[in-house]
């Protein structure tokens, strides 16, 4: 459990979540800007092993949080908007950088951890701590994922278990808000959070393994360092484009490829559709605004949806619940 003992210093034991009776939840919030930040927080321990936070904050300042961890476990974190960043203490060296949109699982070993991010940033992010043992449970063997583990635990550092971070898919975030939001109490409660966690993280391998798939068979080494680039030119198109996306070969022909390679390619780089990403980005954008106050109308109409009814039913296929609950 996450015992605070400064502003910016904590200790963090998961082996102790077994301890727990019921499932337990803290929640902050920072109101005004009370000191140098803004916003709120949510955290959930289970005596399963699971410990799930929700952050949505503002700083006036860059932000640093000491971690201590008594027990080693695995961290998965999301990012939705902003970057944070993990760092060794002893090395400096950044174990884990996330930018909007991304997520990466972190094995900790028991000892020091850094956490930071930007002021005058906003960072809305989940984090999805488990015991090692809860993953290995779940993890299969023969999954690539497993064997880096495996070579990585010997050595008894920070690692990333992607080497590279993956694109928040729209199934993922859907889970993690219906954490965020579960109607139930009590056991039912604990239940559904130990559910959703297993199903998170078994959409997670299958898309770990896409990715660990692609990089045996060289098709992401066959790119050239010019095609890869023009990946990431298509993914800033779409961003700048939501509201107004354009046509899959007019995308193509902007960039100076056709459709089928684009969709190839995309999907080789982000690890997921084209078609995907701009939904994930525009569901994103959407649920930021309707936090600021924006009526649904105008959140419709800011992310492309002409007829308010069809932006309803594709922000509840996200996220599990309608806009109007979004307060």
């Amino acid at each position: 459990m996450i015992n605070n003992i400064g502003t910016a210093n904590c200790k963090f034991d998961i082996l102790q979540l077994a301890n727990l009776e019921a499932i337990r939840e803290s929640n902050r919030n920072y109101g005004e800007l009370n000191g140098d930040k803004k916003g709120i927080s949510k955290e959930i321990f289970t005596p399963d092993g699971i410990y799930f936070g929700y952050h949505n904050v503002i700083s006036t300042k860059d932000e640093e949080i000491n971690l201590y961890n008594e027990s080693p476990y695995i961290q998965l974190s999301f990012n939705i908007l902003g970057s944070k960043k993990y760092v060794v203490p002893a090395s400096q060296k950044s174990a884990l950088d996330l930018k909007s949109l991304q997520y990466n699982y972190l094995h900790l070993p028991a000892g020091p951890m850094k956490i930071g991010w930007i002021g005058n940033q906003k960072l809305e992010s989940f984090e999805l701590g488990i015991t090692e043992n809860f993953f290995n449970h779940i993890l299969p063997q023969d999954h690539p994922m497993y064997q880096r583990m495996a070579i990585e635990n010997d050595r008894m550092t920070n690692f990333a278990l992607g080497e590279n971070n993956l694109p928040l898919q729209s199934e993922c975030t859907t889970i993690l808000f219906q954490m965020l939001n579960c109607p139930m109490e009590g056991h039912l409660r604990r239940l559904y959070i130990q559910a959703k966690t297993v199903e998170l993280i078994s959409l997670q391998l299958k898309q770990f393994e896409e990715v660990f798939s692609y990089e045996q068979k060289n098709a992401r080494k066959g790119l050239s360092k010019e095609e890869i680039e023009r990946m990431y030119l298509v993914k800033e198109i779409i961003e700048k484009n939501h509201n107004h996306p354009c046509r899959l070969i007019d995308l193509a022909h902007s960039v100076g490829t056709n459709d089928t390679y684009l969709k190839k390619h995309f999907k080789m780089v982000f690890g997921t559709t084209v078609f995907s990403y701009l939904l994930n980005f525009k569901m994103e954008r959407a649920m930021e605004m309707l936090k600021q106050d924006y009526s649904i109308t105008d959140v419709a109409y800011a992310t492309g949806y002409n007829q308010i009814s069809h932006f309803s039913r594709a922000f509840k296929r996200q996220f599990g619940f309608p806009p109007n609950k979004v307060r």
